[in-house]
């Protein structure tokens, strides 16, 4: 016998199938086989994610909306909401994207998984107990805006080095880098 929820029609979950598959679309498979085995943690089947994903999203968002996870885990919930956002035609690119977890290689992965499934720019992957008190957000932003200052001032000191020492020849890969 087949079950089916009142008002659910298949089509909202057309392409599930095609979703990525996770054997080379992310790094969740070993992470959650490490999860399971070592940390007594779970993560949403894939086909379930993907159902989840296509009942809160039946059409496109509005771009520059926010897809928040406070228990990330390797992301699987957010691989299934850009796949549905995919389907209706838009560009996870064109969303903000938050991740947290409280373990670290969950939030490793979490992070590589990001860029392997083209979330763009605008995505914030952080380790928090989401349960202890604290602004953890907060935190994890001020974090972020210090790494990409430092990154920025450390290139800056590069170039003005290499321009003042003149020490990469004019078309060479280090001066094209600069």
């Amino acid at each position: 016998m087949r079950h089916t929820l009142p008002g659910f029609h298949p089509s909202l979950i057309a392409g599930a199938a095609s979703r990525p598959s996770t054997s080379s679309g992310s790094l969740s498979p070993s992470c959650d086989q490490l999860a399971r085995q070592h940390l007594g943690e779970f993560y949403t089947p894939p086909e379930v994610a993907d159902v989840m994903a296509a009942l809160t999203l039946p059409e496109l968002p509005t771009p520059g909306a926010l897809f928040a996870d406070p228990t990330a885990g390797t992301g699987g919930l957010l691989a299934a909401t850009a796949n549905r956002i995919r389907i209706l035609g838009g560009n996870p690119r064109d969303y903000v994207w938050e991740m947290s977890d409280i373990n670290h290689l969950s939030v490793a992965c979490a992070a590589a998984n990001a860029a392997i499934w083209g979330l763009g720019v605008n995505v914030l992957v952080y380790r928090a107990d989401t349960l202890a008190p604290g602004d953890h957000r907060a935190e994890a932003l001020a974090t972020r805006a210090g790494v990409l200052e430092h990154h920025r001032t450390t290139l800056g000191a590069a170039r003005l080095a290499v321009l003042l020492t003149g020490s990469a020849a004019v078309g060479s890969p280090a001066c094209a880098a600069v």
